[in-house]
C-alpha cells in the first residue's frame, strides 16, 4: 500500500503491506477496521526513541483496541528480551522463539586509508587485528572498493550527497559496461526524468545508487535492473537498505560509520552486513556457492568517517559477539520502558494523543479529551506538530468563520494561506522547521506552486524543467539568490546551525537538474507525509470543493484514473492507460477493483512505451 485510499472497504478480507504511518491513516479512514494477525517485520526498532517507533506502538494499541483477539507476530534477529515488545494498554502477552545459528560468520576486513596500515583482518571471536600483507597500498576509497570487489557488491554511506559523489567518483575508474538492458533503461529514465540525470552516468558504468531522494519509481525500477542485469556489479546505499529491501551482493564495503546522526549500532550493522550473502543466494540450486557462508565485509576507514572516528575501535564494538546483551528500551509507549523526569511528559503527551485517537485505550485517564469538530480532526489526521488541545477552540473559531462564510477553497493559494492562518502560527519556536517555513509568504507561493503542478497533472520530467526554470528566473532578479534544499545545502541561514540552502551562481545545467530531481522527490514525500495531513483536516472540516480536493490528493478527478491509482499505479502510467488502452482492462469504479487483459504488457512493448512504466503496470497486474 503506497497510501491508505488503496484499502477497499468492499473487500470481505484484506491482506496489506504498509507502514505505519499509512496504517494509522487507514484506521482514521475506517473507524471500523480490523485485523486478525498483524506482522512487524524489524520489530526492534519499535524500541527506539522517534516518532516512527511511537507510531508503531500507536497502532499496535489500537489494533488491540479493535480487536482484542487479534495476534501480533513480531520478527527481529535483535533481541535480547521478547517481553520488551510489549505496548502500553495492551493485554497481549509474548511468547518467544529464537534461532541460533552460525551457519554463516563474516569474515571482516578493515583498510585504514587515513593511518596507512594497510588491509587488516579481524577476528571477532578472539578479537584481535591480523595484518595481511597483499601488497596492494591505496589512498582512495574506490581503490580498495575496485580492488576488492566481487560479481555484487553493496556500498554503505550515510548520507545521500556522500552516495551521489562517491558513486560519480568510482564510476570515473570504470569503463562503460555493455548491456543492452543498461542501454534501455538509460534511454527510459532519461526521458522520463532528464538526460543529465547523475544515475545515467553511474549506470552506464555498472553502477547504481539507491537512496531515500531518488523518485521511487525509478529507485523499485533500478532495484529490479541490479537483480537481473549481471552487468550492474555495485549499488551505493544508506540506511535504506536495513528496511529489509533483499538485493543479491556476495561483498560489502562500509564507507561511513554514522546512521543518521549517530554512530551504527550493533543492531544496525548486523542488520546491514546481513544483506549480503542471503541464504537464499547460498543455496541456489543455479549459482550457489557455500563459500559466500564467510562473506567478506570491508571497513574502510578514510574520509567519510567522522573526524574523530577511530576504525579499530569501532569495528570491535560493532562486530563483536554479544553474549551478554540487553535492549534499550526508549520508547515509551512500552511497557518496559523506565519513566524518568527526563520522558514523563513526553509519555503524557503520547498517552494523550493515542486516548483521543482511540477513546477507552488509556485506563483511568486523567488528562485532556478534545472539545472541539477542529481539535478532533486534528488528531485524526496525526496533527503532532503543535499543541493542539491548546489552540483548538482559537482553531474551532476561525473555522466557524470560515464555515459561515460559506468558504469552499478551490485553489492552492488560498489552501496555503489558510494552513498558515489556522496552524502555522500556532507552531513552537523550536521545531517543526520544515512547516515554518510557510510562515514566509515566499515558501507559501512555492508550495502553492507545486500544488498547482499536482493539479495539472505535470510529468516528473516536466517538473524538473519547471524547478531549474524557477531558479533561473530568480538567480536573473538577485545574482546573489540562494535556495532551499534541505540536506543538499551548503549555505547557512543566518541563525541557523545547519547548511540548508546553497546558491544558484556557479552551478551549470546538469547540477541544477540533479538539485531538481532530489528537491522534486523531497518536497513531494513533505506534501504527502506532512502538508496533506492539514490538508485532510480541511476536508474533515469541509472547508475544500471535492474536485478540487480529489485533484490535490491524486493529481486527476477523472475518477477512472483515481480508481488505478488506488490500485497501485502512479498517476503518470494510469493516465497513460486511460489515453491509449483503455480496452484492454475493466474498471468497476464503485467496487475500486480493475481487471487487466494478459495482452496489456504485450501491446504496451509493441507500442515501444517507456520501460519504466511497463515495468510499473506489469507490478500491479
Amino acid at each position: 500500500m503506497v497510501h491508505p485510499e488503496m484499502y477497499n472497504p468492499n473487500d470481505s478480507s484484506c491482506l496489506a503491506v504498509l507502514t505505519q504511518e499509512r496504517l494509522l491513516r487507514l484506521f482514521k479512514k475506517d473507524p471500523q477496521l480490523s485485523f486478525d494477525c498483524i506482522i512487524v517485520d524489524e520489530a526492534h526498532e519499535m524500541l527506539d526513541n522517534n516518532n516512527r517507533s511511537q507510531t508503531l506502538a500507536n497502532v499496535i494499541i489500537v489494533a488491540q483496541k479493535r480487536n482484542p483477539k487479534v495476534a501480533f507476530k513480531f520478527l527481529t534477529p535483535f533481541l535480547a528480551d521478547s517481553t520488551n515488545l510489549k505496548a502500553r494498554y495492551t493485554t497481549y502477552d509474548i511468547e518467544g522463539f529464537k534461532v541460533s545459528e552460525y551457519i554463516k560468520t563474516e569474515k571482516y576486513f578493515l583498510y585504514d586509508l587515513r593511518n596507512y596500515t594497510g588491509l587488516k583482518l579481524y577476528d571477532q571471536f578472539l578479537k584481535k587485528y591480523i595484518p595481511i600483507s597483499d601488497n596492494q597500498n591505496f589512498d582512495f576509497e574506490e581503490d580498495v572498493v575496485k580492488a576488492y570487489s566481487a560479481g555484487k557488491n553493496i556500498i554503505y554511506l550515510n548520507k545521500p550527497t556522500d552516495i551521489e559523489k562517491f558513486a560519480l567518483t568510482l564510476a570515473d575508474v570504470f569503463p562503460e559496461v555493455e548491456s543492452e538492458l543498461i542501454q534501455t533503461a538509460c534511454d527510459s529514465i532519461s526521458e522520463y526524468l532528464q538526460p543529465q540525470y547523475n544515475l545515467l552516468t553511474c549506470l552506464r558504468k555498472g553502477i547504481i545508487y539507491h537512496h531515500g531522494s531518488v523518485p521511487d519509481v525509478i529507485r523499485i525500477y533500478i532495484e529490479c535492473l541490479y537483480k537481473n542485469d549481471d552487468a550492474i556489479r555495485y549499488v551505493i546505499t544508506s540506511s535504506t537498505l536495513l528496511s529489509g529491501i533483499n538485493l543479491p551482493a556476495e561483498r560489502m564495503f562500509i564507507l561511513d560509520n554514522k546512521r543518521g546522526r549517530s554512530n551504527l549500532s550493533h543492531d544496525s550493522f548486523m542488520n546491514l552486513v546481513g544483506r549480503v550473502c542471503r541464504f537464499s543466494e547460498i543455496f541456489n540450486h543455479e549459482n550457489g556457492n557455500l563459500y559466500r557462508l564467510e562473506p567478506q565485509i570491508y571497513l574502510v576507514f578514510g574520509k567519510y568517517f567522522a573526524q574523530n572516528a577511530n576504525g579499530e575501535k569501532f569495528l570491535h564494538k560493532v562486530a563483536k559477539v554479544e553474549q551478554n546483551y540487553k535492549d534499550a528500551v526508549d520508547n515509551v509507549l512500552l511497557s518496559e520502558a523506565k519513566i524518568t523526569s527526563d520522558n514523563e511528559e513526553k509519555l503524557r503527551q503520547a498517552s494523550e494523543f493515542i486516548e483521543n485517537y482511540e477513546n477507552g485505550v488509556v485506563e483511568d485517564y486523567q488528562e485532556r479529551y478534545i472539545s472541539t469538530a477542529a481539535g478532533k480532526a486534528c488528531i485524526m489526521n496525526g496533527i503532532t506538530e503543535f499543541d493542539v488541545f491548546a489552540h483548538e477552540a482559537t482553531i474551532q473559531q476561525r473555522v466557524d468563520a470560515y464555515q459561515s462564510e460559506s468558504l469552499k477553497i478551490s485553489n492552492s493559494n488560498t489552501l496555503l494561506e489558510t494552513i498558515n492562518e489556522l496552524f502555522i502560527q500556532h507552531l513552537p519556536d523550536n521545531g517543526a522547521e520544515n512547516l515554518k517555513r510557510l510562515e514566509k509568504k515566499e515558501a507559501r507561493n512555492f508550495y502553492s506552486m507545486m500544488f498547482e503542478w499536482r493539479v495539472k497533472n505535470k510529468s516528473y520530467a516536466e517538473m524538473i524543467n519547471l524547478f531549474v526554470g524557477y531558479w533561473q528566473q530568480l538567480y536573473k532578479k538577485d545574482r546573489n539568490a540562494t535556495i532551499y534544499v534541505g540536506k543538499w545545502g551548503d549555505v547557512k541561514y543566518p541563525g541557523s546551525n545547519v547548511a540548508r540552502y546553497t546558491k544558484i551562481d556557479g552551478k551549470n545545467r546538469t547540477q541544477l537538474v540533479n538539485l531538481a530531481i532530489v528537491r522534486i522527490k523531497e518536497e513531494q514525500d513533505f506534501i504527502d507525509n506532512t502538508l496533506i495531513k492539514y490538508v485532510e483536516v480541511l476536508h474533515d472540516l469541509s472547508l475544500i470543493e471535492d474536485g478540487f480536493y480529489a485533484q490535490i490528493k491524486y493529481g486527476t478527478d477523472d475518477e477512472r484514473t483515481i480508481c488505478l491509482i488506488k490500485n497501485g499505479l502512479s498517476l503518470s502510467s494510469a493516465t497513460l492507460l486511460i489515453k491509449k488502452y483503455r480496452e484492454l482492462f475493466q474498471i468497476d469504479v464503485p467496487a475500486s477493483t480493475v481487471v487487466y487483459s494478459k495482452n496489456l504488457v504485450t501491446e504496451m512493448r509493441k507500442a515501444e512505451e517507456n520501460q519504466i512504466q511497463i515495468y510499473e503496470v506489469q507490478s500491479c497486474m
